[in-house]
């Protein structure tokens, strides 16, 4: 995982940043990007297929706020082989079908807002950050709304990959959100954004 080392340490710091933010809490929340495979690296191991791309994403069970190299697994893409690492995050089967259905995406966050949250069980998608703020209606563009399914199953890495075609954010009901762009840091950049209008609601109408 050598090759990969500067990928791994802009995740992890974007990972790091989202915990201070509390975007992040505990165990949950995951995040990935999309890196170039050169197979020779691995002919090592039998297993590997002729991929170009891959897929270097967290696994499971770690607090994504002290995240290790040793807590990344690769991927291949499209097909979503192990490689390399320790088992990857649940959640893999939504950031690979979301790589697959959007090519223009390097990097997706996947994490779980408190005030965005807060707002979800207080009030349908529609009424969700509409607030009289420019800033609300050119971020609020890029959010697209997922109805309720189990986290790492096949049918949310379908919905949701879906959406992505159309939207850089996507709220999984029940869940939290998911964001997919050109690097981890924009990820996170608009993250930010959603979560900050999400408070900004609750505390213009004093439900927090």
């Amino acid at each position: 995982m050598e090759a990969f080392a500067s990928e791994i340490e802009e995740i992890a710091q974007s990972c790091k940043q989202a915990w201070q933010r509390g975007l992040l809490a505990g165990f949950n929340g995951n995040a990935s990007c999309r890196v170039s495979l050169d197979v020779k690296d691995f002919r090592e191991n039998p297993n590997v297929p002729v991929s170009s791309e891959g897929c270097l994403i967290t696994c499971s069970g770690v607090a994504k706020s002290m995240l290790l190299p040793s807590h990344f697994a690769l991927l291949t893409l499209p097909e979503g082989q192990h490689i390399a690492g320790p088992a990857a995050s649940s959640e893999a089967a939504m950031h690979l079908a979301i790589y697959r259905q959007c090519p223009q995406s390097r990097a997706i966050l996947h994490c779980h807002p408190p005030h965005l949250l807060a707002l979800s069980l207080r009030l349908p998608p529609e009424n969700r950050l509409q607030l009289p703020l420019f800033e609300a209606e050119t971020y609020r563009a890029q959010l697209g709304f997922t109805p309720s399914h189990a986290p790492g199953t096949a049918a949310l890495a379908a919905v949701v990959a879906e959406k992505a075609v159309s939207f850089s954010a996507i709220w999984m009901e029940q869940h939290g959100l998911t964001v997919h762009a050109a690097t981890i840091a924009k990820a996170l950049g608009l993250a930010e954004e959603l979560e900050q209008l999400a408070r900004i609601q609750l505390l213009a109408s004093s439900h927090v």
